[in-house]
């Protein structure tokens, strides 16, 4: 069962199915069809988990505003 990675780094997306790519991301791209990942663009603003986690302070964040409950318990837990 493949692992559904969803990102807003494009070039993450790339390493599997780009062209002309340097020697370090073919070796990278080696490495990584060693696990079964399905890769999923998703742009910063669309990925509102990239924002929760990395982009919004914790400490700005009213645990009410987060819907996946496993973020919600950790941001409410760090005040």
């Amino acid at each position: 069962m493949p692992v559904k990675v969803i990102t807003d780094h494009v070039a993450l997306t790339k390493v599997t199915n780009g062209k002309n790519l340097s020697s370090r991301m073919i070796r990278w791209a080696l490495k990584l069809v060693e696990f079964n990942i399905e890769w999923e663009h998703r742009p910063g603003v669309q990925n509102v988990v990239a924002d929760v986690l990395s982009r919004n302070p914790v400490g700005n964040l009213d645990g009410s505003q987060i819907s996946c409950p496993a973020l919600r318990a950790l941001a409410l837990n760090s005040r």
